[in-house]
């Protein structure tokens, strides 16, 4: 825990305050949903099962869109949900109209990570982002199955 604190304190201590502003936007009791969709993930290939997909596989958005619904049936529907992704709003559309669902971005990279980092819950994509963001901050994940290649703490 003591080398969690400290890269935590250090990451902090050298980012920008422009950058923070989504730590205070996101609050503890929420689902952050990480969707990566993007070009430098990839399609499963024909008759590849997800679960033993490399890293940067593209995962369904029914996928992330389900996994939201059960959370919200455990602790709350109207739990606020912030949707962070490297696509336009239209592909996102089918989680983006759940209720009380947000689209997020705080004007970087380091910003959204911070940002994510403050969720009760995340739900992640299989990216390093993801991993990153859970490390920071130490909430349950959920992960496809096979997409969390390393423990974190």
């Amino acid at each position: 825990v003591k080398e969690h604190d400290f890269v935590r304190h250090e990451l902090l201590s050298m980012t920008k305050g422009k950058h923070k502003d989504g730590i205070q936007e996101v609050p503890r009791k929420s689902v952050c949903v990480h969707v990566r969709l993007g070009d430098d993930f990839e399609e499963p290939g024909p008759g590849e099962d997800l679960e033993d997909a490399g890293h940067n596989t593209k995962l369904p958005l029914s996928w992330y869109k389900k996994k939201l619904s059960q959370v919200r049936s455990v602790i709350g529907e109207s739990v606020p949900a912030y949707i962070f992704s490297d696509v336009d709003n239209d592909r996102l559309r089918p989680i983006l109209n759940a209720p009380n669902t947000i689209r997020a971005y705080f004007g970087s990279s380091i910003a959204d990570m911070l940002a994510l980092s403050q969720a009760g819950v995340l739900i992640a994509s299989g990216s390093t982002f993801s991993m990153w963001a859970s490390y920071l901050g130490r909430m349950p994940v959920i992960w496809y199955p096979g997409q969390l290649r390393q423990r974190l703490y």
